[in-house]
């Protein structure tokens, strides 16, 4: 079934680091080392975007890559798929102090080690390093863009509702990784659950990065405004 989570084997570390499958297949050896590297000091949950999964099989793929588990989306906008995750390792797996969002595309390299003091540091706050959208990204939002007739036709035959879409993006994060606490993504996971305005699902970059920054400037959830990688501890 997709957007189903399954469990590819039981959580082992106290780090878990979500990774969006987001760009083309073989990836390159460093980026290929980098997630094995990554295996041995968190666990791994793979999210499968809609069109990602069409040459490859996500069962073996998660599996070669020791992953605990992965979700295939079935949906266009990953926003929700990405909240699954959470509620997932919150709900079921609840074992994590430090929980690792990024993409396959934008694949930081950090340090086992300082992966893992950063896990264990006093340090509460989301660590990524943000910035407020510029003019010309939110022209590209709030500009009306003057469709071919038949992209008209194929929006009215989906129904899709164009007004909403990005109307709540509002910053992103220039790190490649965002570190969250399992306090903060309770905070997200509330919010998204009680929330009428479709804030979640209304935004449409495949780059989770937009969603996280935006919602923790809506939520007044301070950060710490730095890249994890060049945190000091």
């Amino acid at each position: 079934m997709k957007n189903e989570f399954y469990i590819v084997e039981q959580p082992k570390k106290s780090v878990l680091t979500i990774i969006t499958v987001d760009s083309k297949l073989p990836m390159d050896e460093e980026k290929h080392k980098r997630i094995c590297d990554l295996s041995l000091v968190s666990d791994i949950i793979f999210i499968f975007p809609k069109d990602s999964k069409k040459n490859i099989k996500a069962a073996v793929f998660a599996s070669l890559y020791k992953a605990c588990g992965y979700i295939e989306s079935s949906e266009e906008r990953l926003g929700n798929t990405l909240m699954r995750a959470f509620e997932y390792d919150k709900e079921i797996f609840n074992t994590h102090v430090l929980i690792m969002y990024t993409q396959l595309s934008d694949l930081v390299k950090i340090e086992g080690n300082k992966l893992q003091l950063l896990a264990s540091s006093d340090i509460n706050k989301p660590i990524f390093k943000t910035r407020i959208l510029s003019s010309s990204e939110f022209f590209e939002t709030y500009g009306i863009k003057k469709d071919k007739w038949y992209k008209k036709i194929l929006k009215l035959i989906r129904r899709e509702n164009t007004e909403e879409n990005n109307r709540y993006c509002t910053n992103t994060a220039e790190s490649s990784c965002i570190l969250l606490r399992p306090r903060t993504i309770k905070k997200l996971l509330e919010f998204s659950k009680k929330d009428n305005t479709g804030y979640v699902n209304s935004f449409t970059y495949q780059d989770q990065r937009y969603l996280l920054a935006s919602m923790c400037d809506k939520l007044k959830i301070e950060i710490f405004d730095f890249n994890p990688e060049e945190v000091s501890l």
